[in-house]
This record gives C-alpha cells, structure tokens and sequence, in this order.
C-alpha cells in the first residue's frame, strides 16, 4: 500500500499533541480519521455512520486487538494509564 504524506502528516500532528500534553485537541483529530478515512474510499467521498463503523472494524478493532495483547504482557497499558491519570 503507498504511503500518503497528508496522512502521515495528520498522524504526526495527534502525536506531537500527544506530547504537548493536549489530550483533547488529540482526540478530536484520531475520532474524525475513521469518517475521513471512510469517506476517500467511498466513490461519493461522503461517509455514513455505518461506513465510519465498518471502518473501524476493519481497521482499528484487529489493530487494538494486537497492541493490547502486546502491551498487557509487558505492563504498558497499565503504565499509560497511571500517567495519563497522574496529569
């Protein structure tokens, strides 16, 4: 799959937020990739509520899925959560 520079940059942009510190302005632009995502596959260039959960299950659930198992084994999810708390 080629790689696209407007997404990478996206990505870069909820990470450097991230750790800023800016929790919220993060979230907001992670929760609006699905729709956008959604919305460049569709030959419409529109997304429904349906389409953003279908890309979500597409994409993220087996992606978390993954990075959970890895992280409860090694204690990162609890780590995370403890600091995230901490702020």
């Amino acid at each position: 799959m080629a790689g696209s520079e407007v997404l990478e940059g996206y990505c870069a942009d909820i990470e450097h937020l991230l750790r800023e510190g800016s929790l919220r302005e993060a979230v907001r632009l992670a929760v609006a990739l699905p729709e956008i995502c959604a919305s460049l596959e569709s030959p419409r260039l529109r997304s429904s509520h349906e389409d953003y959960v279908r890309w979500c299950q597409r994409w993220l659930v087996a992606a978390a899925r993954a990075w959970y198992e890895h992280a409860r084994h090694d204690g990162t999810v609890v780590k995370n959560l403890g600091k995230l708390a901490l702020r």
